[in-house]
């Protein structure tokens, strides 16, 4: 079936049963289903505009972002990192799990879902919880958070995924549409707030690893295992949406391993606090930015290659000095081996400032191999917690 915009082709989606009930665990009753061919857009600048339902979303979004915005951004990372520990189900049986875990749906045995079109998120208070089995989203398009709140993405793996060609979704029991192509990220947040993206092994995607982009902010994206990838993670795709200044992000507990180039993260605007995570491997730079974003970094290891031009941690986007010399960019805590080093740029003080209270307390640098060894999806076995 070919619809929408004659110029751009789109076919409808091929669905298997357990992607239904898979969808159908991560959405709300909302009433009966309205079937009307409707046009989603989900990623990229469009000029078209949106449905109703979509509408309805993106204002709801706005409001979510400037509830979730702290003009006081180093007290988010200890707030919210608490608030999410405490919140997530801890050790379930994975010998009987639950029809509410992907566990169930895939019974016990482990999945692998490659997806012609993403599996979009967009309501509210819900979970994807991969313990108790090997799930892995590949081979196809991957995971898109589109304009939800308290959303838990939680031990999958995710590599090798691919462009959407756009088609026929369900992204809510009470929406049906049409949605143009996607990037190719692996995971993307499009203004999504108070998001936890943990224990995730991703890989080898089109696009980016995870791109957080358009209002997005409270976001923690912590004990992942990243490899083999040019751009691992951006935060703020663009210059022009300027209420990215709200974006607060904390990438925390995290190992960055072999095979990547760059961006780990890449920020544009807002506050980054990266935290206790392992470098071992880039072949660009590990931490970028432009337009004055305020970088923490605390008790991270980073480990340079043996390549001599590319021992800076740092880079920024070919600005020059006079402009960038402003940008808070702190290092305090880290470990550097094999002659890495941090260029660090506006207020030195600016993650004391605020108090040893309000900022997530850090481990030494040497300390982030062993705080990170569990990164990625984890191994869970019948009888033990996860």
């Amino acid at each position: 079936m070919i619809v929408g915009n004659p110029n751009t082709r789109l076919r409808e989606a091929s669905v298997t049963k357990f992607e239904l009930n898979l969808l159908a665990r991560l959405v709300s009753d909302q009433g009966p289903v309205d079937w009307t061919l409707k046009t989603i857009f989900i990623t990229g600048e469009q000029d078209d505009e949106y449905d109703d339902y979509w509408g309805e979303h993106e204002l709801k979004a706005k409001e979510n972002l400037e509830k979730a915005y702290n003009p006081l951004p180093e007290e988010v990372p200890h707030h919210y990192n608490e608030r999410a520990s405490r919140e997530r189900r801890r050790g379930f049986p994975v010998a009987q799990p639950t029809s509410s875990t992907n566990a169930g749906a895939s019974i016990h045995t482990g999945k692998e879902i490659g997806r012609e079109q993403e599996l979009v998120i967009s309501t509210d208070d819900k979970t994807i919880d991969g313990r108790g089995a090997r799930v892995h989203i590949a081979y196809g398009a991957g995971i898109s958070i589109h304009f939800a709140r308290n959303i838990i993405i939680h031990n999958l793996c995710i590599h090798d995924i691919v462009s959407g060609d756009g088609g026929m979704i369900r992204d809510a029991e009470s929406h049906c549409g049409v949605k143009k192509a996607s990037d190719g990220d692996g995971i993307s947040l499009f203004g999504a707030t108070n998001v936890l993206i943990d224990h995730l092994s991703m890989y080898q995607c089109f696009d980016g690893l995870i791109d957080v982009i358009q209002g997005s902010t409270a976001i923690t994206i912590s004990n992942c295992h990243f490899t083999d990838h040019n751009d691992a993670t951006v935060l703020v795709a663009s210059d022009k949406y300027v209420e990215d200044e709200k974006m607060q992000v904390t990438v925390a507990l995290n190992h960055f391993g072999k095979g990547l180039a760059q961006r780990m993260p890449r920020c544009r605007f807002g506050f980054a606090h990266v935290i206790n995570n392992h470098y071992t491997h880039w072949i660009m730079s590990a931490i970028s930015g432009c337009s004055h974003p305020t970088i923490i970094s605390l008790g991270n290891r980073y480990r340079a290659s043996s390549d001599k031009i590319t021992k800076e941690v740092t880079w920024r986007n070919n600005a020059p000095q006079e402009v960038w010399k402003s940008w808070d960019w702190v290092s305090e805590g880290d470990k550097f081996v094999n002659g890495a080093f941090f260029t660090p740029s506006g207020n030195p003080n600016a993650n004391k400032k605020f108090g040893g209270d309000k900022i997530l307390p850090y481990e030494p640098g040497r300390k982030a191999p062993k705080l990170s060894v569990f990164s990625g999806a984890l191994e869970c076995k019948p009888g033990n917690p996860c």
